[in-house]
């Protein structure tokens, strides 16, 4: 039995996909936020490794890193 192909895929409107993409933004800033700060309660912690700590830590920082690239690549930024 062959495979149907879809020719008619819907596209999203502008605003469509910014709903989308504001959705996507969240998450990942909600994800870095509770990282950062659990890696930093880690750290501030007297029976936790220092380790641990940074390494959480660090995974939040590169949440946020992807964050910003996913900005910079899919906004448009206006120059004046």
């Amino acid at each position: 039995m062959p495979v149907k192909v879809h020719k008619d895929k819907k596209h999203l409107s502008k605003d469509e996909e910014f709903q989308l993409f504001k959705l996507v933004f969240d998450k990942f800033l909600w994800i870095g936020t509770i990282l950062t700060i659990y890696g930093i309660y880690l750290l501030i912690d007297w029976n936790a490794e220092i380790w641990k700590g940074l390494t959480v830590l660090f995974v939040g920082a590169l949440f946020f890193t992807l964050l910003t690239s996913l900005i910079s690549k899919n906004v448009n930024f206006r120059r004046n």
